[in-house]
């Protein structure tokens, strides 16, 4: 499944009209539309890459100029030859940045691990994000919640999974699962400064949870 869900993701971000920005080892692909003074940076997932804004990219108000781009190892970006962190990724984003003139401060928006990400980002450029927008940010509490609600099996179906993921990556040749699977702290505000942070947090109720993590106890945690 997450195979097909890769390929899928992979197809429709060849489809997008995108443009290009040169790294030092590789290019970004980008998507700009708007032409208002208000700049908004969307960070996407894992493995989508730009096309996983697609389903709102045409519903955007036209008085803000909106970018969004691929990660490296997503989309039409260049492969990585190695694990990333979101320090890397930041490294680059500093280069999209600053090619395509953007203007800061702008408003993030950053959806599950680009949370990560955009929070990375802001600690080390503190002026340069106004506001920010997670939705359904990574959750480094996502392993100590199964644990709790599943005390005897919870260590075993947290390795279990982790396993499932690192093969997934190794076979897609995913840039990130070892800091997806890093569980420090998130970022809050001593490491990001006093900025307007609204938070969307995913509540979908599954009918047959095949995981404790997908239990409405774990939704609510």
């Amino acid at each position: 499944m997450r195979t097909y869900i890769f390929v899928k993701l992979l197809l429709l971000s060849l489809c997008v009209q995108a443009d290009f920005v040169s790294l030092e080892n590789g290019r970004l692909e980008y998507d700009i539309k708007g032409t208002g003074d208000v700049v908004v940076l969307f960070e996407a997932g894992a493995i989508s890459g730009l096309s996983g804004w697609d389903t709102i990219w045409s519903r955007l108000p036209a008085n803000i100029r909106a970018i969004r781009y691929s990660r490296r190892g997503e989309g039409a970006s260049s492969a990585c030859v190695r694990e990333l962190r979101a320090s890397d990724y930041v490294d680059d984003l500093e280069v999209l940045t600053e090619k395509l003139g953007v203007s800061k401060p702008f408003v993030y928006v950053a959806h599950s691990y680009g949370a990560k990400i955009a929070r990375a980002y802001t600690q080390r450029h503190k002026e340069g994000v106004a506001a920010m927008l997670l939705v359904d940010p990574i959750n480094p509490r996502d392993v100590d919640i199964v644990v709790s609600l599943n005390p005897e099996n919870g260590e075993a179906e947290n390795n279990a999974t982790k396993q499932s993921d690192r093969a997934s990556a190794t076979e897609n040749k995913w840039c990130f699962i070892e800091d997806i699977w890093d569980k420090s702290a998130s970022l809050g505000l001593l490491e990001m400064g006093d900025i307007p942070i609204t938070l969307i947090a995913g509540v979908k109720k599954h009918k047959d949870p095949k995981r404790t993590f997908d239990r409405d106890e774990a939704r609510v945690l």
